[in-house]
């Protein structure tokens, strides 16, 4: 019911005038989508509704937990702020192996994932896109700061009390009470004094999952891989 083609040169002024529309572009490559029936609406969704963050909370023994400064942060209200190393996850990578892949990058400390802590929806980000923000925690496998020049100005081991008085002062400074990242650090601490700073007490663990058989690759809400990662508090 619906014709996806790859085209490119002049061929777009003349699949336009037949009724197709971007659908998306990868690469050098743009797929147009003419949807045929008139009495009912086209049910193909749109590509890439989001955009997939990860956040580490890394946190060490001594509840000490690595944050860096960036170089030019997204907003003003940020800049010169301590935040959670991260970044946006690559397609096909897992949550957990990105956020550990970020946390190297920027500070070239190796860590293990334990949690999916929380997760923030967000509507209208870049690109047009809806973004989704995954704070996870980490717990530090070796030490020694090498922060990414490239990005970051500064990173550094801080007590969880200093980093969250850190985030409040930054909520402040975006007309908030408490923005995302001091309501993590708020129930962290709370977690830390309660003794229950552990992956199995706190978020959400991962599970790797046999993938459903016998389903055409692409299909949505399916997988290409023999296994998928579910998080779940549930065991």
């Amino acid at each position: 019911k619906f014709i996806p083609t790859v085209i490119s040169g002049g061929v777009l002024p003349l699949a336009a005038a037949h009724g197709f529309r971007f659908h998306h572009a990868v690469g050098e490559s743009a797929m147009l989508l003419a949807w045929l029936p008139e009495d009912e609406p086209c049910p193909v969704p749109d590509f890439a509704t989001h955009v997939v963050g990860v956040g580490g909370m890394c946190i060490n023994e001594r509840h000490e937990v690595l944050v860096v400064q960036e170089r030019r942060a997204a907003t003003t209200t940020s800049q010169g702020s301590w935040k959670l190393p991260g970044g946006l996850v690559d397609l096909a990578e897992e949550l957990d192996v990105a956020v550990e892949r970020e946390v190297l990058e920027e500070t070239g400390v190796r860590s293990r994932f334990k949690s999916l802590l929380a997760l923030r929806h967000q509507h209208g980000a870049a690109f047009g896109r809806d973004d989704a923000y995954c704070v996870c925690l980490l717990s530090p496998l070796s030490a020694e700061i090498r922060a990414c020049e490239r990005e970051i100005a500064a990173a550094a081991w801080l007590p969880l009390p200093e980093y969250y008085e850190g985030t409040k002062a930054t909520s402040a400074r975006q007309g908030v009470e408490e923005n995302f990242n001091a309501f993590v650090a708020r129930n962290v601490i709370a977690a830390a004094e309660a003794g229950n700073l552990d992956g199995a007490a706190i978020g959400l663990a991962a599970r790797e999952m046999p993938a459903p058989k016998g389903y055409l690759p692409g299909v949505t809400g399916l997988t290409n891989r023999e296994t998928y990662r579910l998080y779940s508090g549930f065991h």
